[in-house]
């Protein structure tokens, strides 16, 4: 059984951001913060329980030119630099009345690149297409697998990047002989927004964004990720 994963978020963000103009080109510098929905992709999941709504947070600094081209068409290029969070709920049950909870947190720090369509940005209110990709490196993760076993007896397996701490009735402790993730990654996202002038030279963007991984989260394995090969000392 071969185990792959990837990302899969709706975005919502909102930026506030000044801007500098000069005849019919603009340059904008501005914060975004937002939540996103976020499901991990992994088809062996389905056969281990349900999916539970995970939301996570994003924040980061975008610096966006904006130019007409031809007099009439409205273009740009934004350059993006964030913090962005993404994960994972689960909860199963099994057919001896036990049950299981699980997540996995994965945090990044990402790069990227869009472009820009839409109607001119200098009207009151300005709608907005963008597409572009970005290049995450992945800061820290944690993946836990908890087993409610009956009287809330429980087996807890508790990977964070690379450490692995597995309780039962005693505690052991280890690490992972490989990865259990991909140190970087790369997204393609959309994003639609309205952008609205609300004081002088300071604009209010609200956005939602479609983003989709290109690549996969982790390596290729040939076993579930629950039996990764641990040292444990």
């Amino acid at each position: 059984m071969q185990l792959s994963m990837k990302i899969k978020s709706i975005l919502f963000l909102m930026a506030f951001m000044p801007l500098l103009s000069k005849a019919q080109n603009e340059g904008r510098f501005g914060i975004y913060s937002g939540v996103s929905f976020t499901t991990l992709m992994n088809a062996d999941d389905n056969a281990y329980g349900d999916y539970l709504p995970t939301y996570k947070p994003t924040t980061g600094l975008s610096a966006a030119y904006h130019f007409t081209l031809f007099k009439k068409l409205p273009l740009g290029l934004s350059f993006q630099a964030e913090n962005a969070r993404a994960g994972q709920n689960y909860r199963g049950y099994y057919v001896d009345s036990t049950s299981y909870y699980a997540y996995t947190r994965l945090n990044y720090y990402r790069l990227g690149l869009a472009f820009h369509v839409g109607t001119n940005p200098r009207r009151q209110v300005a709608l907005s297409f963008s597409s572009g990709v970005n290049f995450g490196f992945l800061a820290s993760y944690q993946d836990r697998y908890e087993l409610i076993r009956y009287n809330n007896d429980r087996y807890i397996l508790d990977i964070k990047n690379n450490n692995v701490t597995i309780y039962d009735k005693v505690e052991k402790s280890g690490s992972l002989r490989a990865p259990y993730y991909n140190n970087m990654d790369m997204l393609s996202f959309t994003t639609l927004g309205l952008d609205f002038y609300c004081l002088q030279n300071w604009y209010l963007d609200f956005m939602a964004a479609s983003i989709m991984a290109s690549n996969l989260l982790k390596p290729i394995m040939t076993t579930p990720s629950i039996w990764t090969p641990i040292l444990l000392k």
